[in-house]
């Protein structure tokens, strides 16, 4: 439960920024004379966040119950191991982001 609320924050923390970013472009620029460039919200900070064990292991159950088990398996192996419990923790964001872009 502390999990979900937790990327619930996160999501709304994210749409407060981005909306912020908006309204502060609006504020201090004539608003007729903005590119749509001006208007565009930051891309995310490429630095990514913490995953732990338990949640790349339940996101890579879910993926592999919608059929992606032997891509799974291949992304794991692409690491130089043969299960998931053997790769970095530090890897673990490009792990997951690897399996969004796959299923």
């Amino acid at each position: 439960m502390m999990k979900q609320l937790q990327l619930m924050n996160d999501e709304v923390q994210s749409f407060y920024e981005g909306w912020q970013h908006f309204y502060d472009q609006v504020a201090n620029h004539n608003p007729d004379q903005m590119s749509l460039d001006d208007y565009a919200i930051p891309d995310e900070d490429p630095s990514p966040q913490p995953v732990s064990f338990e949640a790349i292991q339940k996101h890579l159950a879910e993926k592999a119950r919608q059929g992606f088990s032997e891509q799974i398996r291949d992304l794991i192996q692409s690491y130089g191991v043969s299960k998931l419990s053997e790769i970095k923790p530090e890897d673990y964001p490009k792990l997951w982001k690897q399996v969004d872009d796959h299923g």
